[in-house]
């Protein structure tokens, strides 16, 4: 069985504990214990910004705001929406 190592931790403003992790080469973040994402699962993220982006087709100058934690799956699927889908 391969071991989960604790790759770095932080403390969120209200206390609780944030850490990242990896295991068998997928890293994870976790808050208070519970995994919120994972390089290994992440449909949601690129659901989320496929919904948001799916607003904006065929608008002119259209523009998207990506902000938060997490592993970069949300911004690179607005971008392939935005470079598909959007004029210039």
């Amino acid at each position: 069985m391969k071991p989960t190592r604790l790759l770095d931790r932080a403390t969120t403003p209200d206390g609780a504990p944030l850490t990242l992790h990896e295991h068998d080469g997928a890293l994870s973040i976790r808050v208070g214990g519970v995994e919120l994402m994972s390089t290994r699962q992440h449909h949601s993220e690129e659901r989320l910004a496929e919904l948001a982006c799916a607003g904006l087709l065929g608008r002119r100058r259209a523009a998207v705001l990506v902000g938060g934690l997490g592993f970069g799956f949300t911004l690179r699927e607005a971008l392939r929406w935005w470079r598909s889908s959007c004029p210039p």
